[in-house]
């Protein structure tokens, strides 16, 4: 693995998996006046004294996490103006609304989310818009989700999120989803729920809010109840017709409502991408600190301890977490290892260069069905 700086990943050690939606349409429709601030008829939003944000702005905005006479609420704030709750008009509560309710109606629930209005006249526009996002600076978020499921821009969203290493989950009927791309289908980093309800029920986004905020490794994305979320509401023909293509659904099993396999359009399990995610990150991470914080590394085998200490923590780490397995003993499954400063070429010594660093771990993954046999003697 190339090290690079940490800002290059898509995860942060002080923000676990932040959570970015896509909004289109005109801002001035859905979220038209606030508790501090009110939509004027050019269709911006204003603050007092100030202009909060231009519908043809590109603006990330956080939600956060709010209780309000016992409901939950989206709060809508900027550091500079406090609170602001969006409402359409016409009285009805905005799309936008709904999913971020549907995220926060989790437990456990992120404590905020970013939102983001783009113009997704196109799929191409979309994925251009999105890409200027990023290239602005706004990079630190790993869960993508957006209002429109359109199978076109399911298709560019998902090869988007496979080129930028972050994870794209979509609501979709199960007729929507017959019609993605087979390019689309293999992908491992997009995640489809399928619901005969998903254009009002945000399956999608109600597994994001439930799982995002566990620690990766903790969990599986199988088994999960969603608040607010009931049956995906299809015969178990249609069912296995969606799982084949490995997209997942809503079932009663048990009297219990939860989500099926838990993978990604590629057949991998989402929780084995997520963790794969994390140790990388993390290692980057560590060894920069590392590097960018000590007075300097020094290019001998005290030092070569020294980064090999940053990878092991986070195998302990991996392990404390359940990412790694362990053995009969207890131990973590893993290895790290590199070479000695004799072992290493003059040139990478010269260029300063530390080849060969190497980690192995066994994922522990997790039990998603048992086979029980007996013998009952009488």
């Amino acid at each position: 693995m190339q090290l690079v700086p940490p800002d290059a990943f898509v995860q942060k050690e002080v923000c676990l998996d932040p959570v970015l939606f896509l909004f289109g349409g005109d801002i001035e429709q859905h979220a038209g006046f606030g508790r501090y601030g009110r939509g004027n008829n050019d269709g911006n939003i204003r603050m007092p004294g100030s202009e909060f944000m231009a519908k043809d702005e590109t603006r990330v905005l956080v939600f956060h996490h709010q209780v309000e006479d016992g409901q939950i609420r989206p709060g809508l704030f900027d550091d500079a103006f406090g609170f602001l709750l969006g409402v359409r008009r016409d009285g009805q509560e905005p799309h936008l609304f709904n999913g971020a309710q549907k995220i926060f109606a989790q437990t456990p629930a992120p404590e905020k989310i970013a939102v983001v209005w783009l113009d997704m006249t196109s799929p191409e526009k979309l994925v251009e818009e999105l890409t200027a996002l990023m290239a602005a600076g706004h990079n630190d978020w790993y869960f993508l989700l957006s209002e429109s499921q359109k199978p076109a821009d399911v298709d560019a969203l998902a090869a988007f999120a496979a080129a930028n290493g972050k994870l794209y989950f979509g609501s979709m009927t199960d007729t929507a989803f017959a019609a993605l791309d087979d390019t689309t289908l293999a992908l491992d980093r997009a995640v489809i729920l399928c619901h005969k309800n998903a254009a009002t029920q945000y399956p999608a986004e109600a597994w994001v809010g439930r799982c995002a905020p566990e620690l990766p490794g903790s969990i599986t994305w199988k088994f999960k109840s969603l608040s607010g979320v009931s049956e995906s509401g299809y015969t178990p023909t249609e069912i296995a017709a969606i799982k084949e293509k490995h997209g997942n659904v809503v079932v009663s099993q048990g009297g219990i409502l939860h989500t099926t396999e838990g993978t990604v359009l590629s057949g991998e399990f989402i929780d084995v991408i997520r963790s794969q995610d994390w140790v990388k990150a993390r290692i980057a991470e560590g060894v920069f600190r590392l590097l960018a914080t000590s007075p300097k590394v020094p290019y001998d085998d005290r030092g070569i301890a020294m980064v090999l200490a940053e990878v092991q923590g986070v195998m302990q780490q991996a392990t404390a977490q359940g990412i790694i397995a362990r053995d009969a003993d207890g131990n973590g499954m893993w290895s790290v290892t590199a070479p000695k400063r004799s072992e290493i070429a003059a040139n990478n010594i010269a260029n300063r260069v530390l080849p060969d660093v190497k980690f192995e771990f066994t994922l522990a993954g997790a039990i998603h069905s048992v086979t029980v046999r007996g013998v009952i003697s009488v």
